[in-house]
């Protein structure tokens, strides 16, 4: 439900901002 999908965005969020920072 709800709860389930703002785990994902959370997580993808996680990723994005480890992505970002392994690139400077």
């Amino acid at each position: 439900g709800r709860d389930a999908l703002y785990y994902a965005q959370q997580k993808n969020l996680g990723d994005i901002i480890a992505f970002l920072q392994s690139k400077r």
